[in-house]
């Protein structure tokens, strides 16, 4: 049986020394010799690249935090730095040698060594040290100076040193704002340390010209570490990492030779029940006594820091050094993809965000201010593998491995975006339970937002539960998906789809929940993609009753559509028997190569399919992915389907094959409808080796809808759109994950 006939049959539902040029910027010798400094083989490779590099200090591994807590902490935030995309490096000084990029062996002698071995290296420390061959843990000031020398652009920690209170009287000013002055690093940071003169801070900082900006909603305050708030008006606000990084961007671009302060509010603390708790005014209660007891005793300089972080952590009994845990791992989730957006932008020009005076792409460009939102499937993954054993027998139980893994197509679609340097509303419901807990703090580690997830008491979040063999094979599974049903959605997708660029719905939402949104989605003008999930979801969501337009893409793979297509032809069995032509645009040469097989298969399908939604995304495996869009005549739709932009849609150069396809009439009177189709077809690459193939198809989705969100709908963008989502799909492929972290080097 050939494709065509499946499809169109009708069925029932180590260290390398560098000792010249660095990256993209000459070693600055004044400050350390060229034989003093160490790049790890993984960040030498990423900058020689100009793949995103992120640097860390050590100042908190060797001062900051006890042992074993900090070596912990380390790895932790170097694994979330590079699952976003970016190679971490852990800047230190050992044994007399400045090292950017440690591995774990050298991690773990740092955060063992004795903290009276080990100086506090800011910039005036770093010749005496490196001249006693010591071991030296560096500052902020003090990771600047080196990342500056190697070329790295964003820095994370997390937080700054600032003016200290009293500092009319002791002049105690920290190093680093000086720093800041001068040295064009971005710092990625909670803000000042509460335990500091925080207005003094912001004021010295402006007079040394530094840009500060705080990742957060317009009108939020500037964050004080431990507390989300100082009380004090950021002076800007930059809501996505796409506005963090135009700044960035902007700032090396003018040549300032000052750094960047991005400040991001500590994640609120919450109980188990996803209520804020009072650990904040806990903490803030313990700092000033700190301080006070600070006075008192006379502890002031470098020993002041240490001694009120420790005397703050034993007055809290411990909850200060938890918070300062989440917040350096929000910060290096922040931090990285400023670094994989930053990178992107420095490789293709400022194309993240709208130029000044450049025209938009088309009347569907996004406006800085709006945000995709992606609807649906939030779901924890629970897979069993059999350890030896192919033959599986009831009553009997068996060796093997238990994963645990968050998933979901709505969630695996917004990673994707997310991963792309967009900025998703992923929204969902959970359950107030363990599953529930572990999805959430699996996507904030991943720096994406959770404001959109929804938790419902007494419920419990969605499951997959699935058996395999020793050799893959699925034995069986159970879905417990309820919660996805519960209307209580409804009503924030609403409030979210006010500022919305486009919204994704895929199929797990229940049919009356799905109608909805779709109809909320068009009220509000924003376009809405449904993606199917399923043939059964294919066919059960009511979009065929919908009016036409009302949801404007739909992405099934060819089973779904073929499911979706049936769906139509029993509601209408005249139009089972439509034949087509393919032909070139008007004033356009003819191809005269054959209709490729796959084109054939779908026509029909796709044909029915778009009398209810216009434009269609088609997953088609190993074949690539196709776009078909409804070519609708009438007065609405006539500057869109102008001859000059079918025209540029059908000669785009990104396309496989490309045509315009007419029904053929097989009456003697033609039919009054006039619609034709416009059809693209990106072909697979030929190189593709295929690790896993879950989630490609979200992975695909995710990444068309992010350049719909960056570009605009204009049909001359779509071969664009669809080749970006298949390189993306293709990363996936060849990752053993669900979404490959690779997606920003894109």
């Amino acid at each position: 049986m050939t494709l065509a006939t499946f499809l169109l049959g009708r069925v029932p539902r180590a260290s390398v020394v560098v000792t010249a040029v660095l990256a993209r910027r000459a070693i600055s010798t004044s400050v350390i010799p060229a034989t003093k400094l160490h790049l790890s083989p993984r960040v030498r490779d990423a900058l020689a690249a100009s793949r995103p590099v992120v640097a860390l200090e050590s100042t908190i591994i060797t001062h900051g935090m006890p042992y074993p807590a900090n070596v912990e902490t380390a790895r932790a935030v170097e694994s979330i730095i590079r699952s976003h995309g970016a190679e971490p490096a852990t800047i230190a000084i050992m044994d007399g040698n400045v090292h950017v990029g440690l591995d774990d062996a050298a991690l773990e002698r740092l955060g063992q060594l004795p903290r009276n071995a080990v100086t506090k290296t800011s910039r005036r420390d770093f010749a005496p040290v490196l001249a006693r061959g010591g071991h030296g843990a560096t500052t902020v000031a003090g990771t600047m100076v080196v990342a500056a020398a190697a070329g790295i652009d964003v820095f994370v920690t997390g937080g700054i040193g600032g003016v200290h209170r009293g500092a009319e009287e002791t002049w105690d000013v920290s190093a680093d704002l000086t720093e800041l002055g001068r040295t064009p690093v971005t710092v990625v940071c909670a803000g000042v340390k509460s335990i500091l003169d925080v207005p003094k801070t912001l004021e010295y900082l402006e007079t040394q010209g530094v840009t500060v900006t705080t990742h957060a909603p317009l009108g939020a305050d500037f964050p004080a570490f431990y507390t989300p708030s100082s009380g004090l008006p950021s002076p800007n606000h930059s809501p996505t990492i796409a506005d963090c990084a135009g700044i960035v961007y902007h700032n090396r671009a003018m040549r300032l030779d000052s750094g960047v302060v991005v400040a991001v509010p500590i994640p609120t603390p919450t109980d188990a029940a996803g209520k804020k708790n009072d650990a904040a005014a806990l903490i803030q209660r313990a700092v000033d006594q700190a301080v006070a007891e600070a006075e008192e005793r006379r502890i002031k300089g470098k020993d002041a820091t240490p001694f009120l972080l420790a005397r703050v952590a034993e007055l809290t009994g411990g909850q200060s050094l938890a918070a300062n845990i989440a917040l350096i791992l929000n910060n290096a989730a922040v931090g990285a993809q400023i670094a994989v957006a930053l990178a992107h932008m420095k490789k293709h020009g400022h194309t993240l965000l709208p130029q000044k005076n450049a025209q938009p792409a088309s009347s569907a460009a996004v406006k800085p201010s709006l945000r995709p939102v992606v609807v649906g499937g939030l779901v924890l993954d629970i897979t069993a593998t059999t350890a030896d054993s192919n033959e599986i027998e009831l009553h009997s139980s068996y060796k093997g491995t238990v994963t645990q893994t968050p998933g979901g197509v709505a969630r695996n679609v917004a990673e994707a975006m997310h991963r792309l340097g967009t900025a998703p509303i992923l929204m969902s419901t959970v359950g107030d339970d363990v599953a529930g807990t572990a999805v959430r703090t699996a996507t904030e580690a991943l720096g994406m937002s959770t404001e959109g997830i929804v938790t419902v008491p007494g419920a419990r979040t969605a499951v997959y539960n699935a058996l395999h063999t020793a050799d893959g094979e699925l034995v069986t599974a159970v879905a417990d998906m309820d919660v996805l049903r519960s209307p209580d959605i409804v009503d924030r997708v609403g409030r979210m789809l006010d500022n919305a660029s486009l919204v994704v719905v895929d199929g797990n939402l229940g049919p009356v929940e799905f109608a909805k949104v779709a109809l909320l989605a068009h009220k509000r003008n924003v376009p809405a993609i449904f993606e199917p999930t399923s043939v059964v979801k294919a066919t059960t969501m009511p979009w065929a009753t919908t009016p036409f337009g009302i949801l404007k893409y739909t992405t099934p793979n060819l089973v779904e559509l073929k499911a979706m297509a049936n769906t139509m032809l029993a509601m209408d069995p005249s139009e089972s028997q439509t034949l087509f032509r393919a032909a070139a645009p008007t004033g356009f040469p003819h191809d005269s190569r054959k209709t490729p097989e796959v084109v054939q298969a779908v026509l029909g399908c796709a044909w029915h399919v778009t009398r209810h939604i216009p434009r269609l995304l088609i997953k088609c495996g190993d074949l690539g992915a196709m776009y078909i869009e409804r070519c609708a005549q009438d007065d609405a739709s006539a500057a869109r389907f102008g001859q000059s932009n079918i025209g540029a849609f059908y000669t785009h150069p990104k396309w496989t094959w490309a045509s315009v396809v007419h029904e053929v009439h097989l009456l003697e009177q033609p039919k009054e409808r006039t619609d034709q189709l416009l059809v693209g077809w990106v072909a697979p690459s030929n190189n593709v080796k295929v690790v896993n193939v879950t989630g490609a198809g979200d992975t695909l989705v995710g990444a068309f809808a992010a350049s719909l969100h960056a570009h605009g709908d204009d049909l001359s963008l779509m071969a664009d759109h669809v080749a970006r989502a298949v390189r993306a799909a293709e990363a996936t492929l060849a990752s053993p994950l669900a979404v490959s972290e690779d997606l920003g080097e894109l």
